[in-house]
């Protein structure tokens, strides 16, 4: 396509070629044919051009965090055996990081390649389908361009993982455990194996010769130990979601969701995802590090999509038939939800809420009346035995977590 300077160029050579037909003079004819060469020429090599660039991308890290500026390499390839003009690269962020990226890429001789890194604005939490990338490609005298569609961009933006070296909260829900017969310690078939001790456990199952042999603390892990499956119950009530993405009272919930998961599976506790609202029912996941980075991509994707309240969800109690334990991650702290949350600890698992301030995501802060009802919510929970918390809007969650659950209001 002409640029403006193209499209003056061709306004001349017109006007020279009806000049040539009125004075009939031969040197304009050529003049006229010279001025639409020049235009025409680079128009034609830019023709099969389009469709010898390729271009690949690369995010560093390849799954960043919620929050995090990760860069974004973006690698052109000439495949053609005619130089490459100049390119002008656009993007468009806007649901990754709310930016339209424009980068220049200088001409590229054939079979070259060459690479941009840019870093992006804080990314958020999603997996992320981004429109093509555009590409405009100039000639070097600014006579004509192309627009080519050349990448779409797909990423994974994982929720923020704040780690937890110790937590006296997310240990609560041991207590499940404490009404079931358990076998002696000593008992060989209960000796699931050993393994080094991490911050925060409890160094009453230090196993001391392997400590000595190894050099480094090392802890005997049980079955018991390592078989009770804890769900973890994230509220997507559409509803209840307050303030302005990407800081929202549910993208705190999912942090939670993501920091405690972490915290068990590394502890060798199996861990289970119920999202209320979503379609997909119940996801688990193993122990270990891939268990760990298969719960944060799940966490990437869940979304606030649910219609009616979390008692409904926590009423289905055949979701929880494996499970020893339950944490549940919520806004809400109605007398629905308290009988639910009451059944599930009449059966004997062990039940653990964090209740997210939602309205603390708000500019006028917490309403009183909402206030004195989520300080009775607690109240009942702790006569019942159900450690309760509330996490405010930019409390640290290592330390909302560390606390007892009695008195966290």
């Amino acid at each position: 396509m002409p640029t403006p300077r193209g499209l003056g160029l061709l306004l001349i050579a017109f006007g020279s070629y009806v000049a040539a037909r009125l004075v009939g003079t031969w040197e304009l004819y050529l003049i006229s044919l010279a001025l639409v060469a020049l235009v025409a020429i680079p128009a034609l090599a830019l023709l099969p051009m389009g469709r010898r660039l390729e271009l690949s991308w690369y995010f560093h890290p390849n799954r960043p965090e919620a929050g995090s500026t990760p860069e974004l390499e973006l690698t052109l390839h000439n495949r053609s055996w005619l130089p490459s003009p100049g390119l002008r690269l656009a993007a468009p962020l806007q649901p990754l990081s709310g930016e339209t990226l424009s980068l220049d890429v200088a001409p590229l001789l054939p079979g070259r390649s060459r690479a941009r890194r840019q870093e992006l604005m804080p990314v958020r939490r999603g997996r992320h389908e981004l429109p093509p990338i555009e590409g405009v490609l100039r000639d070097p005298l600014g006579l004509v361009t192309r627009r080519l569609t050349l990448s779409r961009l797909e990423v994974t933006v994982r929720p923020r993982l704040l780690p937890l070296s110790g937590t006296s909260f997310l240990s609560a829900p041991r207590a499940a455990l404490r009404g079931r017969r358990l076998r002696p310690l000593s008992s060989g078939s209960d000796l699931r194996g050993v393994r080094p001790h991490l911050p925060g456990e409890p160094l009453s199952h230090i196993d001391w010769k392997s400590t000595a042999r190894t050099g480094q603390l090392m802890l005997r892990e049980t079955e018991d130990e390592a078989g009770g499956e804890v769900v973890l119950v994230l509220d997507g009530t559409r509803a209840s979601v307050m303030g302005e993405p990407p800081q929202t009272s549910f993208e705190a919930g999912v942090e939670v969701a993501a920091g405690a998961g972490a915290y068990l599976l590394r502890f060798r506790r199996p861990v289970a995802l119920l999202v209320h609202g979503e379609a997909e029912p119940e996801r688990r996941f193993s122990p270990g590090s891939a268990g760990e980075q298969s719960l944060l991509d799940r966490l990437a994707e869940v979304e606030a999509r649910a219609e009616m309240d979390l008692a409904q969800t926590l009423a289905n109690t055949d979701r929880f038939a494996q499970a020893t334990a339950a944490v549940v991650i919520t806004p809400g702290f109605g007398d629905r939800l308290l009988r639910s949350l009451l059944v599930l600890a009449d059966r004997h698992i062990g039940v653990s809420v964090v209740l997210i301030d939602s309205w603390s995501y708000l500019d006028q802060g917490a309403v009183a009346g909402a206030d004195i009802e989520r300080k009775r919510f607690l109240l009942r929970l702790q006569s019942a035995g159900i450690p309760g918390l509330v996490l405010h809007k930019g409390d640290s969650l290592e330390r909302v977590l560390s606390r007892t659950g009695q008195a966290a209001v």
